[in-house]
C-alpha cells in the first residue's frame, strides 16, 4: 500500500510566556505524529518560528531527524504558506499535503493555503483538538478580513506576485532586515 500523503506539514503557534510548546502546538503535534506513525506518510514538515522546538519534540518522540524537515522563517500563516511551498513543497516534489493546524484556526488556514498552493497541489486539512477557554473567533476573523485585502485581485497559485505582496505590503514581512535576500531565495526555487 502507497502512502497517503507525500508529507504532513504542522503550523507553528505562538509559544508561551517561557518560549515553550503551549498546549496547542503540542496536540498539533500528536495530531501529526498519529499520522506518521499510522504510515500515511514517512515525512513530518514542520513551519513557523517554533521548529525548532517542534522538531526537538517529535525526536524525544522517536522521530527520526531525516523523517522532519522544517522552515523557520514564517512568522504567521500566509508566511507558513508561502515559505512551506517555496522551501519544502516545490524543492521535495510534495504534490499531496495534509497540513495540521488548531480547530480554531479554520477555515483561514484552508483559505490561505488553497490561495497559495493553487490548484497544482492536493491539500488535506486536519484540525488539532484545542482545550482550552480562549475564544480566536474574533482574531481569526480579523485575520482573514486582512488576509483577503492584503492579497486582493491575485490568482491563486501566482508565486511572483504572492511573494511581491507580503514583502510590499505585509506588517510582518516588509520591513523585515533581510527582506531583500529571503525574497530572492524564495523567487530561486521558482
Amino acid at each position: 500500500m502507497g502512502l497517503k500523503y507525500d508529507a504532513v506539514l504542522v503550523l507553528s503557534c505562538a509559544p508561551d510566556e517561557n518560549g515553550n510548546l503551549t498546549n496547542y502546538g503540542i496536540s498539533r503535534l500528536e495530531t501529526a505524529y498519529n499520522i506518521f506513525g499510522v504510515g500515511e506518510t514517512h515525512k513530518i514538515a514542520l513551519s513557523g518560528s517554533q521548529s525548532q522546538e517542534m522538531k526537538k519534540y517529535l525526536i524525544d518522540r522517536g522521530v527520526f531527524d531525516k523523517a522532519i524537515f522544517l522552515e523557520d522563517l514564517s512568522r504567521d500563516t500566509i508566511g507558513n504558506a508561502v515559505f512551506s511551498k517555496m522551501f519544502l513543497a516545490l524543492p521535495n516534489r510534495w504534490a499531496n499535503i495534509a497540513v495540521v493546524s488548531s480547530d480554531f484556526h479554520f477555515p483561514r488556514v484552508d483559505e490561505v493555503f488553497g490561495f497559495v498552493y493553487g490548484k497544482d497541489f492536493k491539500m488535506t486539512y486536519i484540525k488539532a483538538k484545542s482545550e482550552g477557554k480562549v475564544d480566536f473567533s474574533s482574531r481569526e476573523k480579523k485575520s482573514s478580513e486582512k488576509f483577503r485585502e492584503t492579497f486582493s485581485g491575485i490568482k491563486p497559485g501566482d508565486d511572483l506576485e504572492i511573494i511581491a505582496r507580503l514583502f510590499e505590503s505585509h506588517e510582518l514581512y516588509k520591513n523585515m532586515e533581510n527582506r531583500k535576500n529571503l525574497m530572492a531565495m524564495l523567487l530561486r526555487q521558482l
